[in-house]
């Protein structure tokens, strides 16, 4: 046994130290006379030597994890064991609304920007999670979207009750769907029995709901108004 420290030196400023205190064990590396590797068995350890690869020898980023998982995706969550980096908050008891959380942050000095993408727990008596969404939007960091446990999408609330329920407090609710050249948008409504399309036509600038079931137009709206039933050119 050794008391106190242990110094492997290449030169006075760089070098490795190994030891130990009254509060626990540590590894030290300096560069240049500067401190880069601080690894404690106690308080808080840190490295700043460069990128940090695990499974790879060759880091290309501050953080690079690589690893070979042969198991395929198969519709549902991984075993941890086939996942890149688990992320779990553990707790003693269980919460509604314990979370797990990754925060991002971009900061130029003057403006720290912060977003963060979470699990959270539905409920306290249940497995129910949901994955949120939290954006900077200069006045708030507030939950911006959620994709609750039972697989309904919320923007703009946190208890959404259809597939996509988007919410707009104090103002408009909207949604767009656009071609950026001439082509058709459309939005589909189909169930077992058949498929109708709302669509905004490409050459003749009109909207018009279609009916798979017919193959044909039978409600259109051209560009000057005029409205067809049954008919594809509407003459008043």
């Amino acid at each position: 046994d050794v008391i106190g420290r242990i110094r492997s030196s290449f030169n006075s400023g760089d070098y490795f130290e190994i030891g130990s205190s009254d509060s626990g064990g540590f590894v030290l590396g300096f560069s240049g006379g500067t401190e880069v590797v601080n690894i404690r068995t106690y308080g808080d350890s840190y490295f700043n030597g460069g990128n940090f690869g695990i499974g790879t020898a060759s880091p290309s980023a501050k953080l690079v994890v690589k690893a070979a998982i042969s198991t395929v995706y198969a519709n549902v969550a991984p075993s941890v064991s086939n996942s890149i980096i688990a992320i779990s908050n553990t707790q003693t008891s269980e919460t509604t609304n314990d979370q797990a959380q990754i925060q991002f942050g971009v900061n130029g000095g003057t403006h720290n920007r912060v977003g963060s993408i979470g699990l959270i727990a539905e409920s306290a008596s249940n497995r129910k999670a949901a994955l949120v969404f939290a954006t900077d939007d200069a006045g708030t960091r507030a939950e911006k979207m959620r994709i609750a446990g039972d697989g309904n999408v919320g923007i703009g609330t946190a208890s959404p009750g259809y597939k996509l329920d988007v919410v707009e407090v104090g103002g408009v609710a909207s949604a767009r769907i656009r071609s950026t050249n001439a082509n058709l948008a459309r939005l589909f409504l189909s169930n077992t029995v058949g498929t109708w399309r709302l669509y905004s036509a490409a050459a003749s600038n009109s909207f018009r709901i279609f009916s798979d079931s017919l193959n044909d137009d039978t409600f259109v709206i051209d560009s000057s108004g005029k409205v067809g039933v049954g008919t594809a050119v509407p003459s008043q």
